[in-house]
């Protein structure tokens, strides 16, 4: 286990960052239950994302002998002290060693049902094989909170952090079909770097694509992101390129959406997204619509109808006009692209 935690770890920013983005929004609380065998526990519980990352830098690996481990004793004890509707990750790079306990099994079954709890398995390994019971148990508690099994080799771990996505491959050359013999082979490795975080801009006053900001890495690769204004719900009519004369009485529909890189893997979350009298992002004035992924709660007529389930963000608002002698609103956007399904979509 020792190799393992290193690597997790190194990404264990990135995981608590797709937690933290599950649920952007509410106090959340972090618990970490260590087990071993026999020993199960300590408990350690906070609401601090920064005092949780520094318990789980500091786990040490101690013990070992048989390979099977206490898991579903450990399961237990994270299902007792969580909350209501967790997220639970279980790590392990064995099998359970519990698995036939009967009684043990029955309770954590009811504490899924009472708490509505969902079970993830991080596995790095196995002892016996993916058809032994020790570790067939891993994927009936995960099917009955709808949770999932996720094997992992070490080598890919660290391939994701919380800002970058690394694409690897190895080119193998042919020696020269003119040669007898050769005594090398070579092998030439790959690899591209794609950022998650990028900024966006609607730089001109409510053109259809107003702007595109795209980060790029030389030589490696980028992502390209765009924005739309439309006056229909169905995001059929975008509003034609040049000053658009709104009414403050009408509701104003945009749009967010990935349009060059890679769409099958990564989807958009819109962070932050706020108005400015003028075409400079960094205005001092400005009016926040989406904060910290969630809607501005003093603003009841904004409503997000799509983030961080797809690669395309929705929202709406009701037009406005700053106060002073400002003439024109333009809409400005930071977003986050992650792998799967990284925010609820939020209506209120």
């Amino acid at each position: 286990m020792h190799n393992d935690l290193q690597q997790l770890k190194l990404v264990n920013g990135w995981l608590l960052h797709q937690v933290s983005a599950r649920y952007p929004c509410g106090v959340r609380t972090y618990t970490m239950v260590e087990y071993n065998d026999p020993i199960i526990g300590p408990v350690h519980t906070t609401e601090s994302i920064s005092i949780f990352d520094s318990f789980f830098d500091n786990l040490t690996v101690r013990g070992g002998g048989d390979c099977p481990e206490m898991v579903v004793t450990g399961l237990q004890m994270a299902l007792e002290k969580s909350p209501y509707n967790s997220f639970i990750l279980v790590l392990t790079d064995a099998s359970a060693k519990d698995y036939n306990d009967e009684n043990l099994i029955k309770n954590v079954y009811s504490l899924i049902n009472t708490t509505q709890s969902k079970i993830f398995f991080l596995i790095t390994g196995v002892c016996a094989g993916r058809t032994d019971p020790k570790y067939l148990i891993y994927r009936d508690i995960a099917s009955k909170s709808f949770g999932h099994v996720f094997e992992v080799r070490l080598s890919k771990l660290n391939k994701v952090n919380k800002t970058h996505a690394n694409y690897e491959n190895v080119i193998y050359l042919k020696p020269d079909p003119s040669l007898v013999i050769y005594r090398e082979e070579y092998r030439v490795n790959v690899s591209c770097i794609y950022p998650l975080t990028m900024n966006v801009s609607l730089g001109t006053v409510l053109h259809p694509i107003m702007s595109i900001k795209t980060f790029s890495i030389t030589g490696f690769g980028n992502f390209e992101v765009k924005m739309a204004a439309f006056l229909d719900q169905g995001y059929q009519a975008p509003i034609k390129k040049g000053e658009a004369q709104i009414s403050t009485k009408d509701r104003l529909f945009v749009g967010v959406f990935i349009s060059k890189g890679d769409k099958e893997q990564f989807n958009l979350v819109m962070l932050q997204c706020y108005a400015t009298p003028t075409n400079n992002p960094l205005d001092k004035v400005s009016y926040g619509i989406i904060v910290n992924s969630c809607p501005n709660r003093e603003d009841g007529t904004i409503r997000i109808l799509e983030n961080g389930i797809s690669t395309q963000g929705k929202f709406y608002f009701q037009v406005f006009k700053f106060v002073g002698d400002y003439t024109y609103v333009y809409l400005h956007c930071q977003v986050h692209l992650c792998r799967g399904s990284c925010l609820p979509v939020s209506t209120v």
